[in-house]
């Protein structure tokens, strides 16, 4: 097999494979149809996909009045991708086929001050171990996701720590090659925001979503048109300290007032719920106060049971966040919106408010072509599409003329490699 086909037979394999993966197109007839290529090229193109051990015949059959013809699929065993996830707290890490499935996972106490270097060696260490657990030799690249949003050019952090971090990286530490160094794969860096939106979007198969995350702050990140579109300064979604209004009294973490974080982020409802329960507004939360620190799982506790306080407190919330999406969704018009995070966003006053701002803000064409959905649970959209990152950017036409030869990824290890998403 020769890396040296011309570049658009490259991209006529890329094209077939991203057919077959997503189920478009998985027959030769099919494969004809869909790419307006002659029958002898898509053979001679799945002649070349075999080779590489990518496909893998079914015994299923599609008949379209004719003879029936074999029905072809990745084959998800041919190698693995490993994800990372860096989280504030916590480290994720987990092993997955090429088909995105999690077949093992690892989560650990962590917290990102440690440093840069120290939270990256972590992480490998992490998954080579978890690897090595499972008895996977063959790993084909790995996707570290980070808290933070990431240049995809150069792999460098854009802004090195999130607000509610207490420790900053390195702004020209090159996570990208540190970590390749350390885990001699191919290695690509995102934002888990965009990990998120990305898992999200295969999952519920959508072209065009909105994905958003909820947790101590709050990260946005937007996939248009199947790939993730992440701005001219890679900054897209940055939805966090936009301000919402002019009350001087709600200050953000930032040292702005105002802004969507400090109505939403975990920080500021917990700041709210304590003060509720010490000057005894909420009744509910001053009994747990007298017993023990309150959390966000109080306040949504105390919400669900009606306290007027907490009420009051999440169904801001809700419709804080709602208003701010709603001039988002004006903009991108998403299938889907995608909301994830902390307790609070669980309760249904919270859900109502939001939907009723999406509601009042939005022209009914737009707002009811949104399908509002929650997130999957414990971070399990950003592997998925870490995993999808990894995959994707391998089987890319760049990527593939380049180890094809070799019949390995590995050849990839060390080099700049850039995203096919």
């Amino acid at each position: 097999m020769s890396s040296a086909y011309p570049r658009e037979v490259w991209k006529q394999i890329e094209t077939l494979l991203t057919l077959v993966r997503s189920g478009r197109a998985q027959t030769r007839p099919e494969l004809v149809d869909e790419t307006g290529l002659g029958r002898n090229v898509v053979a001679e193109r799945l002649s070349t996909i075999a080779a590489l051990g990518l496909l893998r015949p079914e015994d299923e059959a599609r008949s379209r009045g004719g003879r029936a013809a074999r029905v072809l699929r990745l084959d998800p065993t041919a190698g693995h991708v490993l994800v990372g996830l860096i989280g504030i707290q916590r480290l994720h890490a987990a092993v997955c086929d090429l088909d995105g499935t999690v077949l093992a996972r690892r989560d650990v106490d962590w917290h990102v001050s440690q440093g840069a270097q120290e939270t990256c060696t972590e992480m490998a260490r992490l998954l080579r171990a978890l690897a090595a657990d499972e008895g996977v030799r063959d790993v084909w690249g790995a996707t570290v996701g980070l808290p933070s949003s990431v240049d995809p050019g150069s792999g460098l952090l854009v802004d090195p720590v999130p607000s509610t971090s207490p420790g900053r990286w390195p702004a020209d530490f090159a996570v990208q090659d540190f970590c390749a160094g350390l885990l001699d794969v191919p290695v690509w860096v995102e934002s888990a925001a965009n990990l998120g939106a990305l898992g999200a979007a295969r999952s519920l198969q959508v072209q065009d979503l909105l994905w958003v995350r909820v947790g101590s702050g709050v990260t946005a990140a937007l996939v248009s048109g199947g790939r993730l579109h992440r701005g001219g300064n890679s900054m897209a979604g940055a939805l966090a300290h936009v301000a919402l209004s002019s009350d001087q009294d709600r200050i953000c973490l930032c040292g702005r007032s105002g802004c969507l974080e400090a109505y939403v982020g975990g920080w500021a409802l917990l700041d709210e719920a304590q003060r509720a329960a010490a000057v005894g507004s909420s009744r509910h939360l001053a009994a747990v106060a007298a017993r023990r620190p309150v959390t966000l799982e109080d306040l949504a506790a105390a919400s669900a049971a009606g306290d007027p306080a907490s009420v009051q407190i999440v169904v801001r919330a809700g419709n804080a966040l709602g208003r701010m999406l709603s001039y988002a969704a004006a903009l991108f018009d998403p299938s889907a919106i995608v909301i994830t995070g902390n307790p609070v966003i669980d309760d249904q006053r919270f859900e109502a408010a939001l939907q009723r701002a999406l509601q009042t803000n939005l022209l009914p064409a737009l707002a009811d072509g949104i399908t509002l959905r929650a997130g999957a649970p414990g971070g399990a959209d950003a592997l998925a599409g870490g995993a999808e990152l990894a995959v994707r950017s391998l089987l890319s036409a760049p990527h593939l003329a380049v180890w094809a030869e070799s019949g390995a990824p590995r050849a990839l290890a060390g080099a700049r490699l850039s995203a096919a998403v």
